[in-house]
């Protein structure tokens, strides 16, 4: 292996930590050898180490872990569940009202994370704006393939989207996730609810 533990820093510019927003939900990054040799992994997180030999560490628990062979790969993964809500406007189907979901995303193979979206490029991250944008392009999909009726039983039509999103996502680059499908809404149910209030 190689990585191993190491004793706290606390200078930041002895050692490489992912982005500390809170829309960063996957950094990856090679560290080279003219680099600090020395990570940091949150309680909020897991870091994916691939040494040049190509072994594989998993670092589930928080501290600073030295890196004495490089280059390597390391990816760090947001450990929480999205709760998002994605819509897809009336525009972009072919009836006449919108379309939004509820959703909880959560990583369902972080191994496929890292030897999938980590080969990408030297450097990267993936945002909840770049998941939100894929989600709804899914959900576009989804709906249409479904034949989705508003008039139908809403648990119906929520167990149909959830397994037609599910099935969708293995096929995009948001493979590694499962999501659970909360609840649909429909446009020309904003549309009512705003009448009845005024």
């Amino acid at each position: 292996m190689c990585i191993e533990r190491s004793r706290p820093q606390f200078d930041k510019k002895k050692y490489i930590e992912a982005p500390q927003e809170p829309d960063v939900v996957i950094y990856y990054r090679e560290i080279g050898r003219k680099e600090p040799d020395i990570i940091r992994v949150y309680e909020y997180e897991e870091a994916y180490v691939v040494c040049p030999t190509g072994e594989t560490k998993v670092l589930a628990e928080p501290g600073f872990y030295r890196i004495y062979s490089r280059p390597a790969r390391v990816t760090w993964v947001r450990l929480s569940k999205l709760t998002l809500t994605v819509g897809v406007p009336s525009t972009n189907l072919p009836f006449r009202y919108g379309v939004h979901a509820d959703i909880v995303l959560f990583p369902k193979n972080v191994q496929m994370i890292v030897i999938g979206v980590a080969k990408v490029a030297r450097e990267g991250v993936i945002t909840i704006d770049l998941i939100k944008e894929e989600l709804r392009r899914i959900l576009r999909d989804a709906v249409l393939n479904v034949k989705l009726d508003p008039n139908k039983p809403r648990k119906e039509i929520i167990s149909r989207i959830h397994d037609e999103i599910n099935t969708l996502l293995k096929r995009s680059w948001l493979s590694m996730f499962v999501c659970d499908v909360q609840g649909i809404g429909f446009s020309h149910e904003c549309e009512l609810a705003k009448f009845l209030e005024g």
